[in-house]
């Protein structure tokens, strides 16, 4: 029989059971925030100075994430118990899961043959090891800085303490992080001997559960060089760890190709997600080295503290879903990129969670959906108030550029401040995403006398809402088709992409696209 705990609050809810769990936990308990920490794992381990106050659930798999007013009610189970909390904030701050590859040297796992995190938790045991040692890293897959410097830390340690020789046999060294160029030369004067491998590999061979023997040509002498050291330490691969790759799931967060909790996204970085008030730090977000982890540690104290300060939301734009109209069809629901929509006894949008990017309103069968607070106006709203001057007498084209406002309104913004040429006769519709974008608006534009339409988005991966761009692209493939069947020139539609900071390019294709139309003469409406 599963029985349900009563519900409690919490201020924050930090997923993870590692350092960096202990690091967030111990900033945030410091600055007063209530903090519960949530980990499949059986115990919780806190270092005695860190003195934390922090409750624990430990032994605990989410099962549900729930929006409500105060925030998200999470469901955990844990054996034959369901225990649910609210949180104001959610954190998914877990260490990485690390990948040992002996498999990609050819080598096993024995007693002469260990990876790097072995050596990192039992330091003592190989301090007084006897002969040589070897470390192997990057020769075959390049390599990350987060590693190497674990390599060269323990390899300078042990050369320190080793009356033999210490190896690193590596490929392409990355020492652009900070603090590891001069780490390389520390370990060179430690005694440590580096071998780098550009072209030719060096050959591995493995006795039967026992050390194994290194050949190589040095690319620089041409000799050839035979070691058979009594402990290879064998590098890892970073990989994010499973109980965050499953819960960023349950939490609908879009993650990498990879899984971590973040997607390659610029408007993410460098902690938040897609979902406001849920947060990916360190390892759970991607392979970071020392100092980058620490920066998103301190973010996240601030991002908290921040949101300590104002518990209230102000009134921005959002969608509000007219229930008289809503046929629960729950294409809102599948494509909101912020998980804002949400399904009670009717199908609303959470106000708190909602950025206003205007997927929902262009894609819902039955028009049930509008943004409100559109300081510039809907689109059709936009396009009604457009100028109509032009004449086909020293024909000017009349164009009209829908623009997302985080990309293609700062670049056009801007090449007006810098003295950029730009045609009469251009009208911008500002659009908070170029996902509000429909067919309708882009027909409508014409139908008001355009002569050409230009939809200018966010790149690929820079779309503040994942896909808002995609979604145009989607939709101005579908007008193209239309303007054929009409006997309109295709030509007298454009979708491109910029960044906010692309001036020059926005006026290099404004410009060529109102000469392709002069070209064209003015289009069948006129």
């Amino acid at each position: 029989m599963i029985s349900c705990l009563n519900m409690e609050i919490s201020k924050t809810v930090l997923f993870g059971n590692g350092a960096t769990t202990r690091q967030v936990a111990v900033n945030l308990l410091q600055k007063g925030i209530e903090v519960i920490i949530a980990t499949s794992q059986k115990e919780v381990f806190f270092d005695s100075a860190d003195n934390t106050t922090a409750e624990l659930l430990t032994g605990v798999t989410l099962k549900n994430c729930r929006v409500i007013n105060e925030g998200y009610e999470l469901t955990f189970q844990k054996e034959s118990e369901s225990i649910s909390h609210k949180a104001h904030r959610i954190v998914l701050c877990d260490d990485y899961q690390r990948v040992p590859e002996f498999s990609r040297y050819g080598l096993s796992a024995c007693d002469q043959v260990i990876a790097l995190s072995q050596l990192i938790a039992e330091p003592e045991t190989f301090s007084k090891q006897d002969g040589s040692i070897v470390f192997l890293t990057g020769i075959f897959k390049e390599g990350n800085t987060l590693i190497l410097r674990e390599i060269m830390e323990s390899a300078r340690r042990l050369a320190n303490d080793h009356a033999q020789k210490v190896y690193i046999l590596t490929g392409n060294l990355k020492v652009a992080a900070q603090g590891l160029e001069a780490l390389y030369r520390e370990t060179r004067q430690a005694g440590v001997t580096i071998v780098k491998f550009n072209h030719e590999k060096p050959a591995i061979e493995q006795a039967e559960k026992d050390g194994a023997t290194i050949t190589f040509k040095d690319e620089i002498t041409g000799h050839l060089f035979r070691l058979t050291p009594n402990l290879i330490i064998v590098d890892e691969t970073l990989t994010v760890s499973a109980a965050t790759a499953e819960t960023a799931g349950i939490l609908a967060l879009h993650q990498g190709h990879d899984r971590f909790a973040q997607a390659d996204n610029i408007h993410r970085l460098p902690i938040l997600t897609n979902r406001r008030d849920m947060l990916a730090t360190g390892p759970s977000r991607a392979v970071l080295d020392r100092e980058q982890q620490a920066m998103d540690i301190d973010t996240v104290s601030l991002a908290c503290m921040a949101q300590e300060e104002s518990q209230t939301i102000p009134t921005s734009v959002h969608a509000e879903i007219d229930p008289g109209h809503c046929v629960r069809c729950l294409t809102c629901f599948r494509l909101c990129p912020y998980g804002a929509v949400v399904l009670d006894t009717r199908v609303r949008v959470a106000e708190n969670l909602c950025e206003g990017c205007g997927i929902c309103v262009a894609e819902c069968p039955k028009g049930a959906i509008n943004l409100s607070h559109l300081s510039a106006g809907t689109p059709a709203e936009q396009i009604s108030s457009a100028s109509k001057t032009a004449t086909i007498d020293d024909f000017q084209p009349a164009m009209v550029l829908f623009c997302c406002s985080r990309s293609a309104v700062p670049a056009a913004s801007l090449a007006g401040f810098l003295g950029h040429s730009l045609p009469t006769g251009l009208k911008i519709i500002q659009v908070p995403c170029a996902g509000l974008i429909s067919t309708g608006d882009i027909l409508n534009a014409f139908q008001n006398r355009a002569d050409g339409v230009l939809v200018l988005t966010c790149h690929i991966d820079n779309c503040h809402a994942q896909d808002g761009n995609q979604h145009a692209q989607r939709r101005v493939e579908s007008v193209l088709d239309i303007l054929a069947r009409i006997g309109m020139e295709k030509e007298r539609l454009l979708k491109s992409t910029l960044a906010s900071n692309m001036s020059a390019e926005f006026s290099a294709i404004v410009n060529g696209f109102a000469e392709t139309l002069k070209k064209m003469g003015p289009a069948l409406n006129r």
